[in-house]
């Protein structure tokens, strides 16, 4: 405990530097429109999915907020994270599914999904067809 009136009084040996570059910073992020936001969510949530991890509270974390806060974020922009979360692995997926010849069960499991069904289902739901007919749908077109 110290009285108040030493918060005033500069640390001797300090370098200023520093601390205004941090400063600059806050004022970056804090003056960040929402949809940037979304934007870099949906950058990192790519490499977060792909590496397994992407639970509200992690992504939260990586921004410097808590989970309630970037809900709030979120919901400000109409925007639900699972929905978002959701968003990436179908891009993700497309982007398996035409350039590259995973596995379908590789697939699966680079997007985390429990199993296959699951994931077929997922992707019925995003595209109305099933992963297996979509890629036959691109080769065709070659």
């Amino acid at each position: 405990m110290f009285p108040a009136k030493w918060l005033d009084h500069a640390v001797p040996g300090t370098d200023p530097a520093p601390r205004q570059r941090i400063e600059r910073r806050i004022a970056a992020l804090a003056s960040l429109d929402p949809p940037d936001l979304v934007s870099q969510l949906r950058r990192v949530l790519r490499v977060m999915l792909i590496t397994r991890r992407s639970s509200l509270e992690e992504v939260a974390q990586l921004f410097s907020m808590q989970g309630r806060t970037l809900n709030r974020w979120l919901k400000a922009q109409g925007v639900i994270f699972q929905a978002l979360v959701d968003e990436v692995r179908y891009e993700i997926a497309r982007q398996l599914l035409e350039h590259t010849h995973m596995s379908m069960s590789e697939i699966t499991a680079t997007l985390d999904y429990a199993a296959a069904s699951a994931f077929t289902r997922a992707f019925r739901r995003w595209s109305g067809t099933a992963p297996a007919a979509w890629r036959a749908q691109l080769d065709a077109g070659d």
